[in-house]
């Protein structure tokens, strides 16, 4: 027997084998079901992760959120958000559990959730921006703490001006 042929016979065996094991799996159509269901699920979940990990990965980034998931983050950030964004962000990892511990639970509405995820992610984004416009604007009167009290207010009249003639701040009607 030559190799050719011998490699030929390992290719039908491998083939017969291959048709008889995927007759086989179609017999059994439970669990080809499930099997496709779990694979579905996971499609239809990786973008429920993805914006729920961006949203975790925004208060861990921009607001110092300490711990695992969202719920601790969010305890350590607790007063820096409105309550209701706090209420909203902790139903989001709610239902991400949820729905990644129990394959045959659906998201209700996934698309609303979705969206209601980033509109979340958008307002965290922009509170932390003001937060960082806030605190530029306040780092110089922070400098002044430290120093002797009528120094102070003699800088604070030179900032007040500077701001005046730059612009940033206007009197007019």
């Amino acid at each position: 027997m030559t190799a050719i042929n011998m490699v030929r016979d390992f290719e039908s065996e491998l083939t017969t084998s291959f048709t008889a094991s995927t007759s086989t799996r179609s017999d059994d159509s439970e669990a080809s079901g499930t099997q496709s269901r779990r694979s579905l699920h996971m499609v239809t979940l990786r973008d429920v992760l993805s914006i729920v990990a961006e949203i975790d990965d925004i208060l861990a980034r921009e607001f110092g959120g300490k711990g695992r998931g969202i719920h601790s983050k969010l305890d350590s950030v607790h007063p820096a958000l409105p309550n209701q964004l706090d209420k909203r962000l902790r139903y989001f990892e709610a239902v991400r559990n949820k729905a990644l511990m129990q394959p045959d639970w659906r998201i209700p509405d996934r698309t609303h959730y979705i969206t209601e995820c980033q509109a979340a992610a958008r307002r965290l984004h922009l509170i932390a921006q003001q937060r960082e416009r806030r605190r530029r604007m306040l780092a110089p009167l922070q400098r002044l703490r430290g120093m002797p009290g009528s120094f102070a207010i003699v800088m604070a009249a030179v900032g007040a001006l500077l701001l005046l003639v730059s612009g940033a701040i206007s009197f007019s009607a």
